[in-house]
C-alpha cells in the first residue's frame, strides 16, 4: 500500500546523482558545465535501470496502452507523497490565425524587448484575406520584431477589418450568453437596470453632455450588441432619470445622518463651474458612534443673486433644516473671505431664531467658524509675491500682445524695452506666455531641447487663482535653466537672464517651497488637527532673523511683509482658530464631547 503521507514524521531526502535524460534520450553527451557529483556515465545509466523497480516495456497493442495510460494516483511513484499539483493554465490557441499571413524573411536587425537579445533575422507577415468588393489582397502587414511573439494585432485586424473571429466565438448565442451571466453575477438588477445605472454613472462622473446620449455613433454601439437595448435615447429622458436618482440618494443620505451622525462639521466654498455657473458645496464631516470617520456632500447648488453673506446663509440653512442637522452643527469651515464671516454670524441668527428647547443648537456664530489654513498658508505668498513686484499673468499678457505687433511690423525679431526692467520672476513669466502662445516657438523649444538632449517640458506659466503655481512656474524653469539661455540666445525676442537674475529665482524658489510643502500637509484626504501646531511653529520661525541669512534684503523683507498676515489670522489664544482648517471633522468630534 503506498505512503500517504504523515504530518508527525519528518521526510529527509539524499541527493543522488541528477540523471541526464538528454542523454537517455540519445542526445549530446558533452559534460561540459556540468558538476563532477552530476556527471552520469554509461554504466551510471545501466545500474540506474537494473536497479529501477519499474519496467519500461513499450504497449504492445491499443489496449494495453490504455491501461498503461490509466495508473492511477497511488500507483504512480510519482505520488508516493501525495500533494495537489496546480495545472498550468493552457495557452490560448492561435494557430488559426496563421491561416490568413504569409510571411517572409528579410535581413534585418531587431531586438527582442522582453529578453534583450538582438536578432540579425526578421520576418515579414502579410494580411492575405481577400476584399471580396475590390478583389484585392489586403494590404495591412506587420513584421516578427513589431509584433515581439504576439498575435493580438493581428486577430484584432481580423476581427475588425475581415469580420473573422476565432473558432470558439463564432457562436454568438453562447457570447449572448455569457455577457448576461456577467450582469447576473453583480446582482439582483436585471441587465437593463444594471446598463442604465452605468450610463448615468459615466455621465455623471465624466461629466458628459446630455446631449452625447442622442449621438448615433453612441447609439449604434448597443444597437450592435444582440440582446441588449438603450434605456434611453433621448438627454430629456437622461435629465429626468438622473433627477429620480438624485430623490432616491437624498432619501438614503437624510436616513443615514439620523441614525450615525450626533454632531456634524462643515467645510464649504463657492467657485465658477466650466459652464460659468457659481456654486456652493458643502460637505459633512462626522464620526459615528464607533468612532468611524464619515464625510459626504451635503449640497452642490446654484447660487442665485449677490454672494453675499446673508444670500448664503439662507442656502446652507435650508440644508440644513432638510436633512435635519440645524442642532448637530458644531463648526464651519471656509475662506478668509469677508462674505464667508459675514454667512456664519447671519446663519446663527436663522438657528437661533428657530430653535426650540428640544434641539438647542451647539453652533456659535464667529466661534464656530474655522478659518482655512490652506488658504492663510495662500495668502501669505500672495503677500510675498506683491512685495517682490513679481507682476501678474495680465501684465505678461499685455506685454506678449506689444511684442507680438512690434515683431509682426518689423521683418525682423526685436526685444522690446519693458521686458527689460520686469523683475526675473515677471521675466520668467513673459517666457513661459510667449512660447505656449506660438505653435512655431514651441516646436522651437522642442527642437532645442532634443538637440540639446535635455527635457522638453513646457514652463507651466502661474495662474492667480491656482494655488503654489508661481512654485511650480519657478521649479520648472529651474529645472529648464540650459534649454531657457539657450532659447534666448537663438530667438532673440526674450532677452536673456543673467546670473544674478538666476540667483534671484533659485532664492525665491527656496522660500516659497516652505509653503508648498506646508500646503500639501494640510491637503491629505485625512489631515489632523494635531498638525496645526508644528505648522504654526514654522511659519513662526520663519520671521527669525537666522531664518532669512542667504536672502537678499528685499527678499527677506516681502518674507517678513507675508507672515504678518499669518499673525493677522492666527489667535494664539484660541484653541478653533489655531486648529484651522485641518480639522473639520476632528473639530466636530472635539466640540461634540465638549460640548
Amino acid at each position: 500500500m503506498a505512503y500517504k503521507g504523515n504530518e508527525d514524521l519528518q521526510m529527509t531526502t539524499r541527493r543522488q546523482a541528477r540523471v541526464d535524460y538528454e542523454l537517455l534520450n540519445g542526445g549530446p553527451d558533452s559534460p561540459e558545465g556540468l558538476l563532477p557529483s552530476d556527471q552520469i556515465t554509461e554504466s551510471d545509466i545501466s545500474q540506474f535501470f537494473s536497479q529501477s523497480p519499474w519496467q519500461f516495456n513499450s504497449p504492445s497493442t491499443d489496449q494495453e496502452s490504455l491501461a498503461f495510460s490509466e495508473i492511477s494516483p497511488h500507483e504512480s511513484a510519482s505520488q508516493t507523497f501525495t500533494r495537489k499539483i496546480k495545472k498550468p493554465r493552457p495557452a490560448p490557441t492561435t494557430d488559426w490565425i496563421w491561416d490568413y499571413f504569409s510571411t517572409t524573411e528579410v535581413s534585418r536587425e531587431w531586438k527582442v524587448l522582453r529578453t534583450g537579445k538582438p536578432r540579425t533575422v526578421d520576418m515579414d507577415i502579410q494580411c492575405t484575406v481577400i476584399d471580396e468588393k475590390t478583389g484585392l489582397q489586403c494590404s495591412w502587414k506587420t513584421s516578427e520584431s513589431q509584433r515581439q511573439s504576439s498575435t493580438s494585432n493581428m486577430q484584432r485586424h481580423l476581427e475588425r477589418k475581415h469580420s473573422v473571429l476565432p473558432p470558439q466565438s463564432s457562436n454568438s448565442k453562447q457570447k449572448i450568453q455569457d455577457i448576461r451571466q456577467v450582469f447576473k453575477k453583480q446582482g439582483n438588477l436585471s441587465i437593463q437596470e444594471h446598463l442604465e445605472r452605468n450610463i448615468l454613472r459615466w455621465v455623471i462622473q465624466d461629466k458628459q453632455a446630455f446631449l452625447v446620449i442622442e449621438s448615433q455613433a453612441f447609439q449604434q454601439i448597443f444597437e450592435d450588441i444582440p440582446g441588449i437595448t438603450l434605456p434611453f435615447t433621448s438627454r430629456s429622458t437622461v435629465s429626468r432619470r438622473l433627477q429620480e436618482q438624485f430623490k432616491t440618494q437624498r432619501s438614503m443620505l437624510k436616513e443615514d445622518l439620523a441614525t450615525t451622525c450626533k454632531t456634524i462639521a462643515l467645510s464649504l466654498d463657492i467657485w465658477t463651474s466650466q459652464n460659468h455657473y457659481p456654486i456652493l458645496g458643502i460637505i459633512g464631516h462626522w464620526l459615528t458612534e464607533g468612532f468611524h470617520y464619515r464625510e459626504e456632500t451635503l449640497e452642490f447648488c446654484e447660487i442665485f443673486g449677490p454672494h453675499t453673506g446673508a444670500n448664503i446663509a439662507t442656502v446652507v440653512h435650508k440644508a440644513l433644516v432638510e436633512l435635519d442637522l440645524t442642532s448637530k452643527l458644531t463648526t464651519i469651515t471656509g475662506d478668509n473671505a469677508s462674505n464667508v464671516q459675514e454667512m456664519v454670524s447671519e446663519l446663527w441668527y436663522l438657528l437661533e431664531q428657530n430653535q426650540n428647547s428640544l434641539q438647542p443648537i451647539r453652533f456659535s456664530g464667529p466661534n464656530s467658524y474655522v478659518r482655512c489654513l490652506a488658504h492663510i498658508l495662500n495668502l501669505i505668498v500672495k503677500d510675498i509675491l506683491r512685495s517682490l513686484k513679481a507682476g501678474s499673468v495680465s501684465e505678461a499678457n499685455s506685454i506678449c500682445d506689444n511684442l507680438q505687433s512690434r515683431n509682426s511690423q518689423s521683418s525682423s525679431s526685436s526685444t522690446s524695452p519693458s521686458i527689460s526692467s520686469q523683475s526675473a520672476l515677471a521675466k520668467l513669466r513673459i517666457l513661459a506666455i510667449w512660447i505656449s502662445r506660438s505653435p512655431q516657438r514651441r516646436q522651437d523649444w522642442k527642437s532645442i531641447c532634443d538637440e540639446m538632449k535635455l527635457d522638453d517640458k513646457f514652463i507651466e506659466y502661474d495662474v492667480e487663482t491656482r494655488w503654489n503655481s508661481t512654485f511650480r512656474m519657478l521649479n520648472d524653469g529651474i529645472q529648464a535653466r540650459p534649454q531657457i539661455n539657450r532659447f534666448c540666445a537663438v530667438q532673440g525676442e526674450i532677452p536673456p537672464f543673467t546670473n544674478a537674475e538666476w540667483e534671484r529665482l533659485s532664492q525665491i524658489h527656496k522660500a516659497l517651497k516652505t509653503f508648498n510643502d506646508l500646503t500639501h500637509l494640510v491637503s491629505i484626504s485625512r489631515p489632523q488637527i494635531s498638525l496645526t501646531v508644528p505648522i504654526y511653529y514654522k511659519l513662526h520661525d520663519l520671521l527669525r532673523d537666522d531664518a532669512l541669512v542667504g536672502y537678499d534684503d528685499d527678499i527677506a523683507n516681502a518674507i517678513r511683509a507675508g507672515m504678518k498676515k499669518c499673525q493677522k489670522y492666527c489667535d494664539t489664544h484660541n484653541l478653533r482658530h489655531r486648529s484651522a482648517e485641518l480639522g473639520a471633522e476632528t473639530s466636530s468630534t472635539l466640540v461634540g464631547l465638549f460640548p
